[in-house]
């Protein structure tokens, strides 16, 4: 894990763009083709629950060295999360915070839902179910890929961020073995 969180740190400072077309995870449900757009897998996916540590800060202080830091934190509750975990997967999710302008970002795994938290440092949080689009590229091109689908897929496409649920990346259990899925919530535009 230690290699895992480390890669993970060096690759928050250095992010940069994605290519590849996701695929759909096995804990969601892919959706009819005619709902499909181009680009991104169109999926819903069940509620989970997460156990990991947050940090609040403004969407606009969301640097390379922010990331590190909070993935370096999560680090010291890495093997306790792995013994409770239930696919051993990493998550980054993006809630909303309860004060104006703020996000608070759980780095995280996934875990048996009713799970409390094990240590005082860390939350339990739920990301409902929902519809996403999935964007998947090298943990290296994560920044790039965010901006592609903020700057390009989210304005060209028929579909609007849905506010009320978080955004995440899916990491594979070691970061150099596979690909993050990054799941933006979505539903259709109106009108």
């Amino acid at each position: 894990m230690k290699r895992l969180i480390t890669t993970l740190i060096a690759l928050c400072i250095i992010a940069a763009g994605c290519g590849e077309q996701p695929k759909v995870e096995n804990q969601q449900t892919a959706l009819t083709e005619g709902e499909q757009d181009m680009g991104p897998t169109l999926c819903k996916r069940k509620a989970f629950t997460l156990i990991g540590t947050s940090s609040r800060m403004s969407p606009y202080e969301e640097t390379g060295e922010n990331y590190a830091k909070i993935w370096s934190d999560f680090e010291q509750y890495n093997e306790q999360l792995k013994q409770i975990s239930i696919d051993r997967k990493y998550y980054g999710a993006t809630f909303n915070a309860q004060q104006q302008g703020l996000i608070d970002y759980i780095t995280a795994m996934a875990v048996p839902d009713g799970t409390e938290a094990i240590d005082e440092g860390l939350v339990v949080r739920t990301i409902p179910a929902a519809r996403y689009a999935v964007f998947e590229c090298p943990v290296e091109q994560i920044g790039q890929t965010y901006q592609y689908i903020m700057s390009e897929w989210l304005p060209a496409s028929s579909y609007t961020i849905s506010s009320s649920v978080p955004s995440f990346e899916e990491y594979p259990p070691e970061a150099q073995d596979g690909l993050v899925s990054i799941y933006i919530p979505v539903s259709k535009k109106s009108g």
